[in-house]
């Protein structure tokens, strides 16, 4: 959470426990009184307690600091999910400021096991890459490792634009389908006619697919496919 918060929180809690002392010194159970100052914090009418705010000026003051906390809270809260979004979508403008510096990158299309072995060899061989997942926290795991990652759809001309396929050398194609492969393929030619790609394989009777759409070399059987791929960009980009 972030520094500039503090205040406000500290603020709402410190209106809240005299709230709560003045419910109790007007004779109010604790317990009640706890359930009617976070109900009336909350701005929340649920729970009535037996004394009136005109009849007795601590529950009139205590509900008047119930007031102060709702919103010292809604602002902090607000405050909170504002900066959340602003510090992601300036990550996501990090990545992207990379991402267009990149010439000769790979990418890597989608993220997953299979894709796991190629960045580890991709790594070795310090060769720049960006990497494709569906999935927010595994870009956010890979930022933070150093990496780049954008979440996007895996089949998307968008998604390739985004990952700057005009500057890069080679696609990897990694979906555990032969039929998203494919998919995933005629994606990145559409959007680089001249991109060389490598996909994954699974079943040997989809080549004639694969090299229809473009695909300049497949790789299997799995246990090996990651290493081979590698090393098969190895060699075309050196």
């Amino acid at each position: 959470m972030q520094n500039r918060f503090y205040p406000i929180i500290t603020l709402s809690v410190i209106f809240f426990a005299f709230a709560l002392a003045l419910t109790v010194y007007a004779g109010i159970p604790l317990q009640s009184a706890i359930i009617w100052n976070v109900l009336s914090s909350l701005d929340v009418i649920y729970y009535t307690l037996p004394v009136s705010y005109a009849s007795n000026a601590m529950i009139f003051a205590a509900s008047v600091l119930d007031v102060f906390v709702f919103v010292l809270t809604a602002v902090w809260l607000a405050g909170f999910v504002f900066g959340f979004v602003k510090d992601i979508d300036l990550k996501g403008k990090i990545v992207a400021d990379k991402i267009k510096k990149l010439h000769g990158h790979v990418i890597v299309d989608p993220y997953n096991a299979f894709a796991m072995e190629v960045i580890r060899e991709l790594r070795e061989k310090k060769i720049g890459f960006v990497v494709v997942t569906e999935k927010e926290k595994i870009a956010e795991q890979l930022i933070r490792e150093g990496l780049l990652a954008i979440v996007k759809e895996p089949d998307s001309v968008d998604t390739f634009y985004d990952a700057g396929i005009n500057n890069a050398k080679s696609v990897v194609v990694c979906s555990d389908s032969d039929f998203q492969n494919i998919m995933i393929s005629i994606a990145a030619k559409s959007a680089n006619k001249k991109i060389h790609l490598i996909s994954r394989l699974g079943d040997q009777s989809n080549t004639g697919h694969m090299e229809m759409v473009g695909v300049y070399k497949t790789v299997s059987p799995e246990d090996a496919a990651g290493k081979q791929i590698a090393e098969e960009l190895v060699k075309k980009i050196v």
